[in-house]
């Protein structure tokens, strides 16, 4: 079946998928790119896909949730989430923005008020889900979730923890979180199709499209971009580090990984292909 899975590339009739083989002497990774949120009608996924995940020994994911009990979890949201000192989300924005915030959280159904005492970018996460689910996308069904549930009995490993990714992302500066939020809102009502122009470019397996989506995320803000480039970086190597001690061992690894970490000049591909481990793009029949 490994063999087939690298043979398929050379059929006139192949479509390529947003997942790749890398391979080592002792081990072989198929990583695929996932995205958080998902249609239901996306599902089932690419046949490459399934027959990667089916010569599995471990399932790699970015978080593990069941690693924390639910309150565990809560309070690190709480910890990393919320505002300090009794101060309220709408003492960091404009009267403009503060506006346009209250909106969109009305026409999505969130408690404006209930967001007072988050910091910003818990705010604009919860933009983000609730936007999503909006346009169809599901965020139980992410591609992670799928395959956590499907893990059966292989060993699921976890290249971050929850604390350490809240802490990339509650950065202390709250001018970059209020510009991150402002990013956001921008994005809601200038580029209302980012979400499924992405999903479209992760389903033709299109890497390229993929991280020019990724790109715009800052929008015009130099700041902002310079941010999360650093976050991007910083979060990209350290999970490079580890896939590379994966192949450095033995077994087969089924990762499952943001989609926006994998391309571009400082993505997991690149990264993965500069410690000369190269890899393969999966395709299936069209």
């Amino acid at each position: 079946m490994a063999l087939c899975l690298w043979l398929v590339p050379q059929l006139a009739s192949a479509q390529p998928v947003f997942a790749w083989q890398i391979r080592s002497q002792t081990a072989t990774l198929y990583l695929l790119g996932s995205l958080h949120a998902f249609p239901p009608q996306g599902y089932p996924l690419p046949q490459a896909v399934e027959a990667a995940f089916s010569l599995s020994d471990y399932l790699v994911v970015e978080i593990n949730p069941t690693d924390l009990p639910l309150p565990a979890q809560q309070k690190l949201f709480d910890h990393y989430g919320n505002l300090q000192n009794g101060q309220r989300l709408s003492d960091l924005l404009s009267a403009r923005d503060q506006q346009r915030l209250r909106q969109h959280a009305q026409q999505l159904g969130l408690d404006y008020n209930a967001m007072q005492p988050w910091q910003p970018w818990r705010a604009g996460t919860q933009l983000v889900l609730a936007d999503a689910e909006r346009q169809g996308f599901d965020t139980t069904a992410g591609i992670d979730h799928y395959f956590m549930r499907r893990a059966g009995n292989r060993q699921i490993l976890a290249l971050e923890t929850l604390e350490s990714q809240l802490q990339a992302i509650a950065v202390p500066d709250m001018n970059i979180q209020v510009a991150n939020l402002v990013s956001t809102l921008d994005q809601m009502e200038q580029d209302k199709d980012f979400l499924p122009c992405l999903y479209q470019a992760w389903r033709r397996g299109d890497g390229p499209a993929v991280y020019r989506q990724s790109e715009q995320e800052a929008g015009d803000d130099p700041r902002l971009k310079a941010y999360l480039d650093r976050l991007n970086s910083q979060r990209n190597a350290e999970m490079a580090d580890k896939l590379i001690r994966l192949l450095r061992s033995s077994g087969t690894f089924f990762v499952v990984v943001g989609a926006l970490h994998m391309p571009g000049p400082d993505g997991l591909l690149a990264r993965l292909n500069a410690a000369n481990f190269p890899s393969q793009q999966l395709q299936s029949p069209r």
